[in-house]
């Protein structure tokens, strides 16, 4: 065994017996040379530095990234927690490179300045006066994959780990988000209940994503599916009571979906949305909308609307998804 120290020898001592128990994953992290010695010394292991994920909103700002190394955030949305990387997610408007994070870079140094300093182009632009933070940044790294949003979702700004970064393949991996919509979809599917994923309703003059709306014959179900990290906190779950109360107010039947029962009894989760579906007479699948009276009609094979009870008005669909878990907070470029 390499290292006898007393430090080594207890960390490789105690993965050797997770081993014994079943566990590769402990036995691969905990027992590895380096980062038992980090750990015996005292020294975070580097894999778990923290990195700030930003967005580069357009092609001038990955321009300045690339050509002058250095990386913007409004002052009075400046990051609290401390960070040692710097991670780019580059949205739609990129096109075929967008949607992802694809590079990412080691910070060097960060100050205080005003955007005019910056930016000295632009001295008309209305937050001209307003003080920055620039991060400077050294060598820009590529992903060995590139980590998409998959179903997109709105991206500003989160924290994760390196070892995350290096090795997630898209942005439910990079956050530990549990992908409870997936597991839903694919069993709506398996038994056999049409839905429609990320519909955008208008209702009491405000506009709601739902996760999956159900058309019935009788009325609309609008199901969510509540992730532990994205809806445990207090104004998160402020903001669904709320949602909730409106969309029962036009109607809707909502059935909110808790990550612990999608993923400990999912039978018991897909048989309350049976029952509601069976409640509301049915699924209304050979039906589909007439834009012109906002009823349901009888379904035919050039149609390919959604169906969509009397009374029930939709907005266009767009690609502007649920906001990631609540330690991503919105921010203004």
């Amino acid at each position: 065994m390499v290292g006898r120290g007393s430090g080594a020898f207890f960390w490789l001592e105690f993965s050797s017996c997770n081993a014994q128990r079943g566990d590769p994953w402990e036995w691969r992290i905990i027992g590895s040379w380096p980062a038992a010695l980090a750990l015996a010394m005292g020294k975070k292991n580097p894999r778990e530095e923290t990195v700030l994920v930003g967005v580069l909103k357009n092609r001038r700002d990955r321009d300045l990234l690339f050509r002058e190394h250095w990386y913007r955030i409004p002052l009075v949305y400046a990051p609290k927690r401390k960070f040692r990387y710097l991670a780019f997610y580059q949205p739609a408007a990129f096109g075929r490179g967008g949607s992802s994070i694809r590079y990412y870079a080691r910070v060097v140094d960060s100050r205080a300045r005003k955007r005019r300093a910056l930016l000295p182009r632009e001295p008309k632009h209305p937050r001209a006066d307003e003080r920055y933070v620039q991060f400077r940044v050294g060598r820009i790294r590529v992903l060995p994959r590139p980590i998409r949003n998959v179903l997109p979702r709105r991206v500003s700004f989160g924290y994760t780990t390196l070892r995350r970064l290096r090795a997630a393949r898209n942005l439910l991996q990079l956050y530990g988000v549990v992908p409870t919509e997936q597991i839903v979809e694919r069993t709506l599917a398996r038994v056999g209940i049409l839905a429609v994923p990320q519909q955008s309703v208008s209702c009491s003059d405000k506009r709601y994503r739902l996760d999956f709306a159900v058309f019935c014959r009788r009325g609309a179900i609008a199901i969510e599916c509540d992730n532990a990290k994205a809806h445990s906190g207090r104004r998160q779950r402020a903001k669904d009571r709320a949602k909730n109360a409106a969309l029962r107010r036009c109607g809707w039947v909502v059935l909110r979906l808790a990550e612990r029962d999608i993923l400990s009894n999912l039978d018991r989760s897909m048989r309350r949305v049976q029952r509601a579906v069976k409640k509301l007479g049915g699924s209304a699948e050979r039906c589909a909308l007439d834009a012109t009276k906002r009823i349901a009609v009888p379904f035919t094979s050039s149609m390919t609307a959604p169906a969509v009870p009397p009374g029930f008005q939709l907005t266009g669909r767009t690609n502007d998804r649920h906001p990631l878990p609540r330690h991503v907070s919105a921010v203004r470029r």
